[in-house]
């Protein structure tokens, strides 16, 4: 590991221990996740992917969930791509009410993105709609579908030789059954702004750094949950 590697590690902890911080006063939760991603080029416009992400949530003092996906993403032409994906997640519920933790729940999710990107004047623009089928492996849990549309704005700019690369990304979860009020309590609305930064480590390590505001709808249909996310994702290349 170089020393930059390391100093630019270093950074990244700093930068998020004050992230969790000062992003407290904005939201009475704040969150916190952690990901890993590796890819592989195997040619003619496909790509192996594998990921896992940790999070923590309540203020960081429950773990909330685990999760692993393979995926393959399929380049269509210049502005397609394609990706079917599966993940496995293991999951926590919280109530905020009671301060007390739930059951652990086990879920396969199937997904399919089909992503649309476009470069204007060294501007990417980019739009991920995705169709979720979330199959719980507890048959007291009602399996549901969800529509997700996340839209992406990475700027021009890389900075130093760390090639520090800021965006902002809008993303929209839409329950397609299960909604609240039914069998299933998982099916809410959420909302997720983020800003960020991509940073090159070496050749084949990536760093991302962003803060995310999460909004959920609560069981009354009228309210939402507001939270502060904090994330650090490594990818790796090979």
């Amino acid at each position: 590991m170089t020393q930059r590697t390391i100093n630019t590690t270093l950074a990244a902890a700093a930068l998020l221990a004050t992230g969790l911080a000062s992003a407290h006063a904005l939201y009475t939760d704040t969150q916190s996740r952690l990901g890993f991603s590796a890819s592989k080029d195997l040619g003619n416009g496909v790509r192996l992917d594998l990921a896992t992400e940790h999070g923590l949530f309540n203020d960081l003092k429950a773990y909330n969930y685990n999760e692993f996906e393979l995926g393959f993403n399929i380049k269509a032409n210049d502005w397609l791509s394609i990706a079917p994906v599966l993940r496995f997640k293991d999951e926590r519920s919280f109530n905020r009410n009671s301060n007390t933790h739930g059951n652990w729940a086990r879920e396969m999710r199937p997904m399919l993105n089909a992503t649309l990107s476009h470069t204007y004047e060294d501007w990417k623009f980019d739009m991920r709609n995705r169709f979720e089928w979330r199959q719980y492996a507890n048959s007291s849990t009602q399996n549901w579908n969800r529509y997700r549309n996340r839209v992406r704005v990475t700027s021009p700019w890389k900075w130093t030789d760390l090639k520090i690369n800021p965006y902002a990304s809008v993303e929209l979860f839409q329950p397609l059954s299960g909604q609240s009020g039914g069998k299933n309590r998982r099916a809410r609305q959420n909302f997720e702004a983020a800003v960020g930064v991509n940073m090159t480590l070496t050749d084949d390590v990536g760093l991302n750094l962003y803060y995310m505001a999460e909004f959920t709808e609560q069981r009354s249909n009228s309210l939402r949950h507001a939270a502060n996310i904090i994330g650090v994702a490594m990818s790796y290349k090979f």
